[in-house]
């Protein structure tokens, strides 16, 4: 297992103990993909 991927597994156990700090980061990708063009939004 590669140290980024460890890393992104601690954030990600980070972020799940912190329920608001989830909310945000979900709000910043719905915010990103809205940023994108219609067609380029997944």
């Amino acid at each position: 297992m590669s140290i980024e991927r460890q890393t992104q597994k601690q954030n990600d156990q980070k972020t799940h103990n912190d329920p608001l700090r989830k909310l945000i980061i979900l709000k910043q990708k719905d915010y990103k993909i809205m940023q994108k063009p219609v067609w380029e939004r997944e």
